[in-house]
């Protein structure tokens, strides 16, 4: 573990809680800047560091930071309707990172872990948000509805995030690489 990775790790946590507060609230799941930050953790940290910096970013909010969207905080809101895309933060953080682990520094392999990234996002974070409507609302969800809930008003914008992230990402990777500033 260097300076440099717990730097990053730090910013990456500091970046995710800004972007949890910049939000259009589109229904039970609020549109934030979340995913272009779990993006780019694992574009530019990789899987074990990225990770990392999610993970701090949960807990933080799990102990009563308000750094999840809309200023919330604590344990329940795993429970609630975005519980499950917290978890998939993880899972996607931790794919994009381990897919680009053996790959060059180019779009195309960029585009394509965003591309699995976003789809744990979207298959744990639906997952539970059907089993909030289940257990929490007592009122099952179709998989259809929770699809119309949890993608659909979402995915233009986050595929737009991922291009954006890969876009930002590779430039950054290429000039940290070149200084000798990687921090994976």
């Amino acid at each position: 573990m260097s300076v440099r990775q717990i730097v990053f790790t730090a910013l990456f946590v500091a970046l995710l809680s800004v972007g949890s507060m910049i939000y259009l609230p589109l229904g039970p799941i609020p549109h934030t800047l979340q995913v272009f930050f779990v993006f780019l953790a694992g574009i530019l940290l990789g899987k074990k560091w990225g990770t990392i910096s999610v993970a701090v970013w949960i807990l933080l909010g799990l102990l009563g930071i308000p750094v999840f969207s809309q200023g919330k905080a604590g344990i329940m809101v795993l429970f609630g309707p975005t519980g499950g895309f917290l978890i998939g933060f993880l899972a996607a953080t931790f794919s994009i990172g381990w897919y680009l682990e053996t790959k060059k520094n180019q779009l195309y392999p960029v585009l394509i872990s965003i591309g699995i990234g976003l789809f744990w996002i979207y298959c744990i974070g639906g997952i539970g948000f059907y089993f909030h409507s289940v257990w929490v609302i007592h009122n099952p969800l179709s998989w259809v509805d929770v699809f119309k809930y949890t993608v659909l008003p979402f995915l233009l914008l986050d595929i737009c995030k991922g291009v954006f992230a890969s876009l930002i990402g590779v430039k950054i990777r290429s000039i940290l690489h070149s200084t000798g500033m990687d921090p994976q």
